[in-house]
């Protein structure tokens, strides 16, 4: 048997139900936003890498640097979204290429 007074919570009850279902689902959209953007660096760096690669194989050495690569292998640097760190030892050793979102 359902009291009178216990109606008076349903509305408050509801409330919290839509207010948890809504906080799960921004989280959801959340994380999903984190792992696009963690993909997407890692496509840029790949890309990078391919490129120096590429270099590498047609040309004997990898690149000195990115600009390089931008201007020999059609690289498209982002400079708004994304820090660039390009560090080469040696003409023969593959670079360390790491990418950062800004």
């Amino acid at each position: 048997m359902i009291r009178k007074n216990n109606y008076k919570l349903m509305p408050a009850l509801f409330i919290v139900l839509i207010v948890g279902y809504l906080y799960m689902n921004f989280n959801g959209i959340n994380s999903f936003v984190d792992t696009s953007s963690k993909e997407n660096i890692e496509s840029v760096r790949a890309s990078i890498e391919n490129a120096a690669l590429q270099c590498y194989a047609l040309e004997g050495h990898y690149p000195p640097n990115i600009q390089y690569l931008k201007e020999n292998y059609s690289i498209i640097i982002n400079e708004d979204a994304y820090i660039y760190h390009y560090d080469i030892e040696a003409s023969n050793i593959m670079p360390t290429v790491l990418v950062f979102k800004k």
